[in-house]
């Protein structure tokens, strides 16, 4: 069977594990950047997740009955089939051909005639079709956007369903940000400055194995957002300038902030807990192609202090786990993983980090709470709540380039792509900057 009927097939059988399954897409493609299917493969899988609702409607109306639940591969398959009729540059005649011929590799050569004839159909009128569901988001995430943003939310959810720029943090440990800039120069990959020096933003994305130095470790893909972290936990740059300092990063994988801080911080000393050994393995293997093998890695459940050897941290990082709303133009996964009970269950998890976390702490030392949600359930309620019980916590003042004030911290919107300013589209997140204040002194009434 040809390559390009394979790919639709690996295509199909990926989505099978996200929407069938629960698997997140790095969990279906790993998470190494060089290690990834085809981009056909790719491109089919996030399109088709991107699109999925209104995509399904237009499958399941031609479908005279519903498919054996053995079968669902197949209604996949249409809807990869679907994608490329709509939202690509793919000529109809081969996205319907090849899609029909991969259903062979599904081995179920008998469904050709009924994929060739819903995608004919599809194909037909598909000028008529593509704003069938707006947004492409369950009413729960999209009532949730309209309450807390109105007079952004469109905005907002267009910039969820767009696509991300590429986003890169130069390892200025290795080498030199207008070096690094001027090596993509001379490789003509077009470029924009970002948020910080050491942050840039390819006008057209590249694989990660062609980014000059990618394997010699001087550059890593990372979004604009999330590269503000290194800075917000420690502003004024004093970290690096303490004798014996210690920061410890407490959900560490995939690791870019807990690297961008070593970047910034040598030679203080880093701890980094993930629970997860998967994730582990790869923080260990960027750690090493990064040259950051200095970093003490512990598999550890950040809820619980059975890991740490009660010497207390300058400094924490606490990227939560969360419902990750913010990166849904990255990871269109979450919108079909992600039901609204979830939150509930995040907060208390994320309160019972915070509360574990905290004792081990220096007292005027810093902890710095983020996500990757928009929702206030997981941020500012989160941060109140522990405010509110806990006697020694008092937040700052932070901002930044792009984003919001919020009562406790601060928040990034995903917004549409602009050409004119790529730097600026940044995937949804929120800060909040707590310091441990010491016995003696007041807290605020």
């Amino acid at each position: 069977m040809n390559a390009p009927a394979n790919d639709r097939a690996r295509a199909a059988r990926h989505l099978v594990r996200i929407i069938v399954d629960g698997k997140t897409t790095d969990q279906t493609f790993g998470l190494d950047p060089v290690k990834q299917p085809s981009p056909l493969c790719q491109e089919l899988v996030f399109g088709t997740l991107r699109y999925y609702f209104s995509l399904n409607e237009a499958v399941e109306k031609r479908l005279s009955k519903a498919l054996r639940s053995k079968d669902l591969d197949l209604r996949l398959l249409m809807l990869v089939g679907a994608y490329q009729l709509r939202y690509t540059r793919i000529p109809d005649h081969a996205a319907i051909n090849e899609t029909v011929n991969a259903c062979r590799p599904l081995r179920k050569p008998w469904a050709r005639s009924l994929v060739n004839a819903v995608l004919r159909s599809i194909a037909q009128d598909v000028d008529d079709e593509k704003t069938e569901c707006s947004f492409e988001l369950p009413d729960w995430i999209s009532g949730r956007i309209n309450s807390a943003y109105p007079a952004v939310a469109a905005d907002v959810m267009n910039g969820l369903l767009g696509r991300a720029p590429m986003s890169l943090r130069v390892n200025v440990s290795r080498t030199p940000p207008a070096e690094y800039k001027a090596r993509l120069d001379e490789q003509n990959l077009s470029w924009q400055a970002g948020l910080v020096p050491e942050h840039i933003v390819l006008n057209t994305p590249v694989p990660a194995a062609q980014l000059p130095g990618y394997a010699q470790g001087q550059v890593s893909i990372q979004d604009g957002g999330a590269i503000l972290a290194s800075g917000l936990l420690d502003p004024e740059r004093k970290l690096a300038q303490q004798s014996n300092c210690r920061i410890l990063d407490a959900c560490a994988a995939p690791g870019g902030k807990l690297f961008h801080l070593a970047e910034s911080v040598a030679p203080a000393e880093l701890v980094a807990l993930e629970i997860n050994s998967r994730r582990l393995e790869h923080l260990c293997s960027e750690a090493a192609r990064l040259g950051f093998d200095s970093i003490r890695t512990l598999q550890a459940d950040a809820t619980d202090t059975s890991w740490w050897d009660q010497r207390t941290f300058d400094a924490i990082l606490l990227d939560a786990p969360c419902s990750g709303v913010g990166t849904l133009r990255r990871h269109p996964d979450i919108k079909h993983l992600r039901k609204i009970d979830d939150l509930a269950d995040y907060q208390q998890l994320q309160l019972s980090l915070l509360r574990n976390l905290w004792r081990t702490l220096a007292t005027e030392g810093t902890l710095l709470y983020c996500t990757c949600s928009l929702f206030q359930e997981e941020n500012d309620n989160v941060v109140q709540q522990f405010l509110n019980e806990t006697h020694d916590a008092r937040a700052q003042l932070i901002s930044a380039p792009v984003g919001q004030r919020t009562e406790h911290g601060w928040q990034l919107l995903p917004r549409p792509v602009n050409d004119a300013n790529l730097a600026a589209s940044v995937d949804g997140f929120y800060y909040a900057r707590l310091r441990k204040i010491s016995d003696n002194q007041e807290r605020p009434g």
